[in-house]
């Protein structure tokens, strides 16, 4: 028969792992918490809806760009064939803004229409492609994105488009990039692993 004292050990030894694994789930929830919140919808741009009804707080380059109806809003950004256009000239709108060196951003719009079997969408970080839809037909609004990495402290992202026909682009983002829940950790412990013992609770 279990004495006194043997019973009172192994009673604080099981209720020691207790609290102690009772506040690894908790500081893993409050981990996850900060992970969800850090993308936040936090948009960088100006004007990403064109709701202004105009291109205020955007750089425009090409003869074709317009403002028409949007994708779940008044307005998006028109860009369309002219006059003795071939699907070479070509539209471009973009705008700086301030990021920090090393860190990830996801870039994303929504676009719709036809490339009229020639020419494409694509979207710029600072200068270069990252981003290239060529010969898309987008029946219906449909999100392109692609995650980049700023190497300096403001980046230029562009979204370009040059067509026979015409698309529309709306609802343009770049935010900073949420980290995967396995490049978190605690005590080597992935936040992947946390998180299932917190829908565990």
């Amino acid at each position: 028969m279990m004495n006194q004292n043997t019973f009172a050990a192994k009673f604080n030894f099981f209720t020691g792992i207790f609290k102690s694994n009772r506040t690894v789930r908790l500081v893993a929830v409050a981990l996850i918490g900060f992970a969800g919140s850090a993308r936040a919808d936090d948009n960088l741009l100006t004007n990403p809806g064109f709701e202004t009804g105009s291109f205020s707080g955007w750089n425009v380059v090409g003869p074709f760009l317009g403002i028409q109806g949007g994708h779940n809003s008044t307005y998006s950004a028109y860009c369309g064939a002219g006059p003795g256009d071939n699907g070479t000239t070509g539209d471009l709108f973009s705008q700086t803004i301030p990021t920090t060196v090393g860190l990830n951003y996801d870039v994303s719009l929504w676009v719709v229409g036809t490339s009229g079997g020639n020419g494409n969408n694509y979207i710029l970080w600072d200068g270069a492609r990252v981003l290239d839809e060529v010969n898309q037909n987008f029946g219906d609004w449909t999100q392109i994105e692609v995650r980049v990495e700023a190497t300096s402290s403001s980046s230029t992202v562009g979204f370009g488009f040059v067509s026979n026909n015409s698309y529309n682009f709306d609802d343009a983002s770049v935010a900073l990039a949420t980290p995967e829940p396995s490049t978190l950790a605690i005590g080597g412990l992935p936040v992947a692993g946390l998180a299932f013992w917190r829908r565990k609770k």
